[in-house]
């Protein structure tokens, strides 16, 4: 499984990414440092990173998102940096590509489905 990781400001600017988070967004590392992840994204990943941000500052913990995108199927988990005075201005992303697994877990359920109909 493809792995890669991030740290991004409460803005959404990436102060950090690695070479494998860097190929998933089809940019250079270059290129992303000082960038906006909002703009980057499509929108759809770009509200559920929002709300990502949101939940894991209000509850001080690790949040899951999955982006289900057309050809590739991404979790993240995002986890928030507090600064010296406490507050979490800062995101810690971990991010895998779970396509196969989705596929797998599909057909899965799909043999599953045919044993119970037997």
């Amino acid at each position: 499984m493809d792995h890669g990781a991030s740290l991004i400001d409460a803005r959404g600017y990436i102060l950090q990414v690695d070479r494998s988070f860097s190929s998933s967004l089809a940019h250079e590392l270059s290129e992303l440092i000082g960038a906006n992840i909002f703009s980057i994204l499509p929108e759809g990943s770009a509200g559920s990173w929002r709300y990502g941000f949101k939940k894991a500052a209000e509850s001080s913990r690790s949040i899951r998102i999955e982006n289900l995108g057309s050809d590739r199927n991404r979790e993240h988990n995002i986890y928030p940096v507090a600064n010296a005075g406490g507050e979490y201005d800062r995101y810690y992303i971990v991010s895998r590509d779970i396509t196969e697994m989705r596929l797998m877990e599909k057909e899965r359920d799909a043999l599953q489905a045919q044993l119970l109909q037997r």
